[in-house]
């Protein structure tokens, strides 16, 4: 399975800053391919969110689509999902990492309906509109310039379309109260004021969202639906410090409080979104 460009592309100024930026993101995530699905096999917190992101989705589908769009694939669990619940939709997948899209073209070797591209939404003309477009786990936090990708999604949109996507979230409360208890200032507001991701060993350029940031940024799009995650169940990255069982209480508080304004705070956001 082949990586399938496109039909064209539009070079200027802005789209070669774009590429120069979604290469050195591409570079960061390759270099994890191949080790991410063990990784993630091992993490009880992202595994429970990922099913929960795929039930939601589901919930807010009103018929079978006909033809589905993931950006940022990673190594394709989710296209591999995707693909065996609507065997008869199209299945296409974005990807700017191409460690991750050789991992996935692994995964899905053999799988007719599914088309991988290496690239991103802002760069690349799409010449078909979608039924459902999702983005789990964070991708979004990594675009580079947010209004062009909200109006690049509405080009490849319909009115029924379906949009969903996860994102770190900028107001994580639990994280700034354990680093301000723990005398570390600039960690307790780094999501605020220039975050370079979650790992200490290296650097990426990323903008984690509130609430109000989407708001702002997909315009064209109405919030049908938020949840927030990991308010007080365990971040994903400190998971090793917890047994499943035992916090399955906090995941049950987290419900309940989100039907207060705290669901605004948590670690993780999920959004539900249709075209206005």
């Amino acid at each position: 399975m082949n990586p399938e460009p496109p039909i064209t592309k539009t070079l200027n100024l802005k789209i070669l800053r774009m590429e120069e930026y979604y290469k050195k993101v591409g570079e960061y995530y390759s270099e994890d391919a191949k080790e991410f699905d063990k990784r993630y096999e091992e993490n009880f917190v992202l595994k429970r969110l990922r099913r929960d992101f795929r039930e939601i989705t589901l919930k807010f589908l009103k018929r079978k689509p006909k033809r589905i769009l993931e950006i940022g694939f990673g190594t394709g669990l989710d296209l591999e999902f995707f693909t065996n619940e609507f065997k008869d939709a199209e299945v296409w997948g974005l990807e700017v990492a191409e460690g991750m899209l050789k991992e996935a073209q692994k995964r899905l070797k053999g799988t007719k309906n599914v088309k991988l591209f290496l690239g991103s939404l802002e760069t690349l003309e799409i010449p078909t509109s979608f039924d459902l477009i999702y983005s789990y786990f964070g991708a979004v936090n990594t675009v580079y310039d947010l209004e062009g990708f909200s109006k690049s999604l509405s080009k490849i949109s319909h009115k029924d379309t379906v949009l969903v996507f996860s994102c770190v979230n900028k107001f994580y409360l639990f994280d700034i109260f354990f680093n301000l208890l723990r005398l570390r200032f600039k960690k307790a507001f780094e999501r605020v004021k220039g975050w370079k991701g979650y790992s200490p060993y290296k650097e990426i350029d990323s903008k984690p969202l509130s609430y109000w940031d989407v708001k702002k940024y997909f315009r064209d799009w109405e919030v049908v639906f938020y949840k927030g995650y990991s308010i007080l169940y365990p971040a994903w990255y400190r998971a090793h410090r917890f047994k499943e069982e035992r916090v399955e209480i906090l995941w049950r508080i987290d419900k309940i409080l989100n039907n207060t304004p705290f669901r605004y705070f948590g670690e993780y956001s999920l959004y539900v979104l249709r075209r206005i």
